[in-house]
């Protein structure tokens, strides 16, 4: 048996997987935080950097997304107290359209 079988008997699955081939980073800047960050084009010098992706730009919109919510819950509860004060008191909204659009 020479060293020739010896190869063609041994399959791929021995072997651990190959990393991903290498590519040339460029020097770039986060638009964010203004920090250092890389790009793999060498035209975009603006790229968001790794702690911005995965933790401020998620963490702002956890903010902003549970501000509309409140925004939008503060508006509805308001229109909800326009309406019950309307059907409470027994008011037309007719009648109240036709007093505002004569005082104006």
């Amino acid at each position: 048996m020479s060293i020739y079988d010896y190869q063609e008997n041994i399959s791929d699955e021995y072997f651990p997987p190959r990393p991903p081939p290498l590519r040339r980073t460029h020097k770039a800047y986060c638009p964010h935080c203004g920090g250092i960050s890389e790009s793999y084009d060498p035209r975009e010098r603006s790229v968001p950097c790794y702690y911005c992706v995965q933790i401020n730009i998620p963490m702002i919109q956890r903010n902003v997304r549970g501000f509309i919510v409140r925004n939008k819950l503060k508006k509805l509860k308001r229109k909800e107290a326009i309406y019950e004060w309307f059907f409470t008191k027994n008011v037309s909204g007719v009648d109240l359209s036709n007093k505002i659009c004569s005082f104006l």
